[in-house]
């Protein structure tokens, strides 16, 4: 939605949005996605876009405007096409074309974003077990088997989070100018999957919550436009995140906090078997994942908290994006709370009942 925007609009988020939305829903961003084919790489029927005269690739006019050069070349060439940048040749897909790639086989986001990045070493080095698993097949199931099940039970305590949150930085108010929405919404996500991923106990550790808030900026340092212009890059990238990967600190933060928490959890469920009663486990992921290491096969602790964190970074940044995009669209069109509540209420309710 927001690649639709126009770098020169010069109006506020929502008078943009309102001038952008229609666009946004027929078109579907015609977004940029870096994708390798792995069976037709030289398909001469896909159209290359000519460089612009005294370039020598598409990267300028990418930094300069890159809504109006992908809009431009769709309106020429379709919905698939070619352009040189960030050193490679880059496919870039459409709608309606856009689904094709995630679930054409012949299309993987993931080696292209390693080609263009060197980013899998870069998440390997945070795990111990599993660093065969290219295709993230663990945390898919991770989500499929522990995360999905458990959203009904983990809902009230997002909405409380959520709340809470709301509460304490903004207060009762019947009206306020937000400046900047999307660090409110940050921390909000934050509590949130602290708490559903770690539990409470660890959650309310400020330092676990800032690694949860935070760990995207440095996360965002590999992904760094910069850091894909240059061939060498990729490379160096591959050798430097191997040993230096800045994510390892974050790491070690959610094993400080956790390992006495999951102490603690063992003594009282020692002490529940010894006295013959029923212990209630924690409902968190950690606890889940901890429950079934033999089957998922983690090593030790810091092995699932670096599994821990794969997550977070595949959950945290796609999630206050979305939601910050989410308060501008319910601003633009206030006409929707009440049908939107209602809904929500409804959904709901089923769970409660569930």
């Amino acid at each position: 939605m927001i690649g639709l925007l126009s770098t020169n609009s010069g109006s506020t988020p929502i008078e943009a949005l309102k001038i952008v939305v229609p666009f946004g829903i027929g078109l579907a961003s015609a977004a940029l996605l870096a994708v390798k084919m792995t069976s037709r790489s030289h398909d001469k029927s896909i159209p290359n876009v000519p460089i612009r005269e005294g370039d020598k690739t598409h990267d300028k006019e990418l930094n300069t405007n890159y809504t109006e050069l992908l809009l431009r070349c769709e309106e020429e060439y379709g919905p698939v096409f070619n352009l040189k940048a960030l050193n490679h040749t880059i496919t870039v897909i459409s709608d309606p074309m856009v689904r094709e790639v995630f679930m054409n086989q012949s299309f993987s986001s993931v080696d292209a974003t390693e080609t263009l990045t060197g980013i899998r070493s870069f998440g390997l080095s945070m795990i111990k077990s599993h660093k065969d698993d290219l295709e993230g097949r663990l945390v898919h199931g991770l989500v499929r088997d522990i995360i999905t099940p458990s959203l009904p039970v983990f809902m009230p305590r997002i909405v409380e989070q959520l709340e809470r949150v709301i509460d304490d930085q903004l207060g009762y108010c019947e009206g306020k100018v937000v400046e900047k929405p999307t660090k409110i919404v940050q921390d909000m996500v934050a509590h949130a999957m602290a708490n559903v991923f770690m539990g409470p106990e660890v959650a309310k550790h400020q330092t676990v919550i800032d690694t949860f808030a935070h760990v995207m900026y440095d996360f965002a340092e590999v992904l760094r436009r910069s850091n894909r212009e240059k061939s060498w890059h990729a490379w160096s990238n591959k050798t430097k995140y191997t040993m230096f990967n800045p994510l390892h600190k974050h790491v070690k933060v959610l094993v400080d906090a956790a390992g006495p928490v999951i102490e603690e959890r063992r003594r009282q469920e020692t002490e529940a078997y010894e006295n013959g009663v029923k212990w209630e486990r924690s409902l968190d992921v950690m606890q889940r994942m901890l429950d079934n290491s033999e089957k998922y096969g983690f090593v030790d602790l810091e092995d699932i908290c670096g599994h821990l964190m794969v997550l977070v970074l595949a959950s945290i940044h796609t999630t206050t994006d979305t939601s910050t995009s989410l308060m501008y669209y319910l601003a633009c069109f206030p006409q929707y709370h009440e049908p939107l509540f209602q809904e929500c209420q409804k959904v709901l309710g089923q769970i409660e009942a569930e």
